[in-house]
């Protein structure tokens, strides 16, 4: 996992982003027999206040026009919640503030919390 995880206690005010956790649900479509992903809020309290954090990764690439430098790639974000037991890498992650969905890719349990990547 990638990005700074704090051991110390957390402050309300480091807390400044909402988030929202889904989970994946899949079903049949009865008339063509697929498979059909949907996603969920999870039940108990689906939205969260989090520290969300992106960096880029070293991947990025920079390619040049004559006007712009055009930036591809990925970057990382690190979202750090208050313990949650009912959150999973089968989930996903919504940054309400952004309007961005993300993938957890991995979860980290710290001493006080848990990081989300």
């Amino acid at each position: 996992m990638l990005g700074y995880i704090p051991q110390t206690p957390l402050t309300a005010g480091e807390l400044d982003q909402r988030v929202a956790f889904d989970r994946k649900v899949i079903a049949r479509d009865p008339a063509l027999g697929s498979e059909v992903v949907s996603w969920q809020p999870i039940a108990q309290t689906p939205e969260v206040w989090a520290r969300c954090t992106t960096c880029a990764t070293s991947a990025a690439v920079a390619t040049r026009s004559r006007r712009r430098t055009h930036w591809s790639g990925q970057a990382r974000t690190t979202v750090l919640v208050r313990w949650r037991a009912d959150v999973d890498t089968d989930m996903r992650v919504r940054w309400l503030n952004r309007n961005r969905t993300l993938q957890i890719v991995s979860k980290a349990q710290t001493r006080r919390g848990t990081g989300l990547s």
